[in-house]
């Protein structure tokens, strides 16, 4: 379990609100759309309504800040789906499934791309601490 776990964290991740297309290959015509709580070069972790068992494929389509006109279209495998159950800021239960994916088919451009943003996001975030600090 250990060793998958350092697999899993092959590259960085950041945690930064974006949102995904995905689609399985049980329903072909319909594509959902998902919130991404962290991704990386290697892969991310979406929330989904429905649970996913480990070894499904995902078609997934997303776009990044950086490139707002390239249409990433990949291939992901579940690696792992948990049931979440989160109160919302009204005390509201939120339900649904916490699923992590491996991107299978990225480009090697793709991964530049996303690892591009990744450390432009985490310097971001270092300045702005250090700004926050000198106050």
């Amino acid at each position: 379990m250990e060793n998958n776990k350092q697999e899993r964290r092959r590259a960085v991740r950041i945690e930064k609100s974006l949102f995904v297309q995905y689609q399985d290959d049980i329903n072909p015509d319909k594509w959902d759309m998902s919130g991404i709580k962290n991704f990386s070069e290697a892969g991310m972790s979406i929330t989904t309504e429905k649970q996913f068992t480990s070894g499904v494929f995902l078609s997934l389509r997303l776009k990044l800040p950086s490139n707002p006109f390239d249409l990433f279209e990949l291939k992901g495998r579940v690696v792992a789906c948990t049931k979440r159950a989160v109160n919302d800021s009204c005390g509201s239960s939120l339900s649904g499934y916490t699923t992590q994916i491996e991107f299978l088919n990225a480009t090697d451009q793709q991964k530049e791309s996303i690892r591009e943003y990744v450390n432009w996001f985490i310097g971001r975030q270092n300045s702005q601490k250090k700004e926050g600090g000198a106050k």
